[in-house]
């Protein structure tokens, strides 16, 4: 059970001292705090919002179970990055893995992503049978590990490596498009976080939690709980209180004050260091080098609970990707400008656990990039409030172009817009992804973990290693691992 805030009071009293607090309930948050407190240490984790999770959350709404955001799990093979952190931590995480985990619709091809990964390597050689040496060549560069292919990839795009794999256009820009699964286009991506994306969330993707991905955040708090943590929920920290160039603790913003001298923020980089902390404590050239950091959109998602069986209008039964050009993320789509009309992913989790919706019925959730501010005269909460239904029919009717009306059968309509994502979770502008994983922004080159304030570290997507749950697991690990060598 959380404990509340108001339990903690006075500066000296040394009782309530944390060896660590994290700031933020998200998997890396969570991760980091289970591999302290299974070290020993006393860590208090606080979050702002009434469940943990953060993006890899669920929520009810008449019978239906809905995912936040994160609509399946990678890296889960014995060798998976989030396969060692689970084993680490001896956490169990029961999951469903379908026989086709993506499928992709474009113009002139529909492309199937098996689980059994070589089905998926022949299937791209029947329909490219002139690219044989290029796939081979692609998948066996995938393979390779990290410190292999970094001094050959470290500066090179994503699109570099494919132009110089493929000869076919159409090809190329197949790869290009599950790009989505990093907010970016082919050639903006680092080829090291592409091929990474590929071999841990594409080959070794589709894992679906049984009742749903509240179930990942909540194996791993009960699990932190059970080592000694403690989790404040429904708490905003105010303030991290810097004294001699280290932190001493946070205020929440109802005044209370918990102390410990070491802090790990899982939130956003920016709100960590414009909002929760004086700029004054950090060096001039941090705070610039900070701004000059890209980070990804936001999205717009739309959450259906249809009365009808959908599973004999949407097959394959599993992730599906519509784009309206084939080209669409090669080398110039803006993201940030809203895919409305030109690409929608649909998640079916009621297809893989019959009990996330009443019998008969399933859930239906529809994503697609989207920008926070569309109109710079208007700010983005008064924006969205007025157009995110607008908005969210357009995806609707996205949707119904491929698999049939549904208006008459909806029981449960939500939508959730990039200021939504934002109000819940407190990322920049609700970016879905953290930094954007350019060549500059990936691996050692993204934003470190240790912070100019000694004792303050940062956790999650918007540091090292990078965006999605295995990444940010692994971040938790590395993360801790820093703190107790200290």
């Amino acid at each position: 059970m959380a404990i509340r805030v108001s339990s903690f009071c006075r500066k000296d009293d040394v009782a309530n001292q944390y060896d660590v607090l994290i700031i933020g309930a998200g998997i890396g948050g969570l991760s980091c705090g289970n591999y302290l407190a299974k070290a020993g240490k006393k860590v208090l984790i606080i979050e702002q919002h009434y469940k943990v999770g953060g993006y890899c959350s669920s929520f009810d709404r008449k019978g239906y179970r809905f995912d936040v955001g994160v609509h399946s799990l990678g890296s889960m093979r014995p060798c998976g990055h989030f396969y060692r952190v689970l084993k680490e931590l001896e956490l169990e995480i029961e999951t469903v893995r379908p026989e086709i985990t993506n499928y992709l619709r474009c113009p002139g091809y529909e492309i199937p992503i098996y689980k059994d990964f070589a089905r998926t390597i022949d299937s791209l050689k029947s329909f490219f049978p002139t690219e044989q040496a290029g796939l081979d060549a692609f998948f066996a560069r995938m393979e390779q590990s990290f410190a292999s292919v970094f001094p050959i990839l470290r500066d090179k795009t994503f699109k570099d490596v494919i132009d110089a794999t493929f000869q076919s256009l159409p090809l190329r820009y197949i790869f290009s498009l599950l790009l989505g699964n990093l907010g970016s286009i082919s050639s903006s991506i680092s080829a090291l976080a592409a091929l990474g994306m590929f071999r841990e969330f594409i080959a070794d993707g589709g894992y679906y939690p049984k009742n749903g991905m509240q179930a990942v955040a909540d194996a791993f708090a009960n699990n932190f709980k059970k080592l000694g943590g403690e989790i404040v929920l429904n708490a905003r920290v105010a303030q991290i209180l810097i004294e001699n160039g280290r932190p001493h603790g946070v205020r929440c913003t109802d005044g209370t004050y918990i102390p410990s001298p070491i802090i790990v923020s899982n939130a956003a980089a920016i709100h960590t260091f414009r909002d929760l902390l004086s700029e004054a404590n950090l060096p001039s050239q941090y705070l610039e080098e900070l701004s000059r950091l890209a980070y990804t959109t936001s999205a717009l998602l739309v959450y259906l609970g249809i009365a009808k069986d959908m599973k004999r209008f949407i097959t394959p039964h599993c992730t599906q990707w519509m784009f309206k050009k084939l080209d669409l993320i090669y080398q110039s789509y803006p993201f940030a400008k809203g895919g409305f009309d030109d690409f929608v992913v649909c998640y079916t989790p009621s297809f893989h656990i019959p009990g996330l919706a009443p019998l008969g019925k399933d859930c239906i959730i529809l994503i697609t990039g989207a920008p926070f501010q569309p109109v710079a005269s208007v700010d983005a909460e008064t924006y969205w409030r007025e157009n995110k239904e607008l908005y969210g029919n357009k995806l609707i009717h996205f949707f119904e172009e491929y698999f049939g009306d549904v208006q008459d059968a909806i029981e449960v309509k939500e939508v959730a817009s990039p200021y939504t994502l934002y109000r819940y979770t407190a990322n920049t502008e609700g970016s879905i992804y953290g930094w954007t994983a350019t060549t500059k922004q990936f691996g050692p080159q993204r934003l470190s973990p240790e912070t100019p304030v000694k004792g303050l570290y940062l956790v999650g997507q918007w540091t090292r290693p990078g965006p999605g749950v295995s990444m940010v697991a692994q971040s938790g690990r590395l993360i801790s691992k820093m703190i107790l060598a200290q």
